[in-house]
């Protein structure tokens, strides 16, 4: 690869796409995302960051290259364009994370059947009760009708049978089964 290439803007990376469609917001608690190290235990990626948001929102400025980049986080080494590609791959992972979380917390419902799946698939009795209760109330003071609130039913019910299975002997399920499918 010549020197040119490596100089060459950032702007086409899916991780700099991405980035420029954050709100200022989402910078900051994308920052903090990658900061906590439940996410991430790579302070490369950490440095690599602050520096890319120094030119947040735009990432066009002519000194922003990848050997740049790179020779800001890896002083004194030579440009690795693997080793930095694996660096941006992972910012963008953690940025698909944080889109995730994202779309989670934007839809109560959804996060809600979350947590009764995972009280379930740990055999918390108590506290799925007590969970699958607080949901079915919710979805009964839901008036509406459309797609998506069916679908969420049909998790709801999925995640009950799955819950039940356990209990039930091969007969029982069978049953369960054929009295749920439907016939066109």
């Amino acid at each position: 690869m010549n020197k040119t290439e490596n100089q060459k803007g950032i702007t086409h990376f899916t991780i700099v796409k991405i980035l420029k469609k954050f709100s200022p917001k989402e910078i900051n608690e994308f920052e903090k995302l990658l900061n906590s190290p439940f996410y991430n235990n790579h302070s490369t990626i950490v440095i690599l960051f602050d520096e890319l948001k120094k030119y947040y929102p735009e990432f066009s400025h002519k000194t922003i290259t990848k050997e740049y980049l790179f020779n800001f986080v890896n002083k004194g080494k030579k440009y690795d364009d693997k080793l930095f590609r694996k660096y941006l791959s992972r910012i963008n992972k953690l940025a698909e994370e944080y889109l995730n979380i994202i779309e989670i917390r934007s839809d109560k419902e959804k996060a809600e059947l979350n947590i009764l799946l995972q009280l379930s698939k740990r055999d918390l009795k108590d506290a799925y009760s007590r969970k699958l209760n607080e949901v079915e109330k919710s979805f009964e003071k839901d008036a509406r009708m459309d797609g998506d609130k069916f679908l969420l039913k049909h998790q709801l019910s999925t995640i009950k049978y799955d819950h039940n299975l356990p209990q039930k002997t091969l007969y029982q399920r069978i049953m369960i089964l054929l009295n749920h499918t439907i016939i066109w």
